[in-house]
């Protein structure tokens, strides 16, 4: 089961932007990649949801400048988990759909004049989606919540994000409670140190459950064995005197003993303990536990 974020707004501070991206990029284990500001031509673009107009004035702006890490998903664009702004907008946050592979999107490995356009002609659209989305599975929600919550701390406090099951709002509250809203501010911490300061508080505050205790084992002995003497266990003299002096003759009778019962015996040492615990563990039996 996965939530979903929807996170937007506008950003006009272009060091900041550089700023969070450079956090953001440390919450991926595997960056896909980057966009950055290489226009070789002009383009034409489809912004979703807005025509008429609207439409007219985008494509008007071009060449367009964005900026930001895309994760990548085999081939194309993954529009999970973007966070790109179009400086051209004032630094809106925006989700790209398609872009030209003459416009310069590259890997993180790649040099910045990087291109991987075959055919630059080929495909010119570009298509934009306002804000931000993501996807995530359930139980690693509060990992997205919590990164999009340092950032709006530390740069962005007009950041607005939403999700279907209130995660962002409950990192944050959380944040909060535990104390934690001036440690998360301390902009030399990376999104590895941030989940760490906030997984150790939230252990701290909400242990985990013990485990349940375990279930008894249930041996099946065979009632021949127990009626046998102790003499087929073939322990050593000093053992078997002991136990004759206590008058246990069979094994039944040891197995009923614990080994606090049998080091109460005169002279039955930690040897001769181990000694029949070996014996009895040969046959599929242990001693009585207290």
């Amino acid at each position: 089961m996965g939530c979903d974020f929807w996170y937007s707004g506008t950003l006009p501070d272009v060091g900041k932007q550089e700023t969070v991206i450079k956090f953001v990029e440390t919450y991926y284990t595997d960056i896909a990649l980057f966009v950055t500001p290489q226009p070789r031509q002009t383009y034409t673009t489809v912004l979703e949801g807005y025509h008429g107009d609207n439409q007219q004035q985008w494509a008007a702006a071009y060449p367009f400048d964005f900026y930001g890490i895309i994760p990548h998903a085999g081939s194309g664009i993954h529009e999970h988990g973007q966070f790109v702004f179009d400086r051209t907008a004032g630094g809106r946050l925006v989700r790209l759909m398609e872009l030209p592979d003459s416009f310069g999107l590259r890997h993180r490995e790649d040099p910045p004049e990087a291109s991987f356009a075959d055919e630059p002609e080929a495909r010119a659209e570009v298509r934009v989606l306002e804000g931000g989305y993501n996807r995530t599975l359930t139980k690693n929600a509060f990992v997205f919540a919590l990164l999009l919550n340092v950032v709006r701390h530390r740069w962005w406090p007009g950041l607005d994000v939403g999700d279907d099951y209130n995660c962002y709002r409950d990192v944050g509250r959380m944040i909060s409670a535990f104390g934690l809203s001036s440690r998360l501010r301390d902009e030399a911490l990376d999104f590895d140190a941030c989940w760490q300061l906030f997984s150790e508080e939230y252990d701290a505050h909400y242990p985990p459950s013990p485990p349940p205790p375990p279930r008894p084992v249930v041996r099946v002995v065979d009632l021949d064995i127990l009626r046998r003497s102790v003499e087929t266990l073939e322990l050593s003299v000093r053992t078997s005197h002991c136990l004759a002096a206590r008058k246990v003759v069979t094994i039944a009778n040891v197995v009923r003993m614990s080994e606090a019962e049998l080091l109460a015996i005169p002279n039955m040492g930690r040897k001769s303990i181990n000694e029949i615990k070996d014996r009895l563990d040969g046959l599929g039996l242990v001693l009585r536990t207290p």
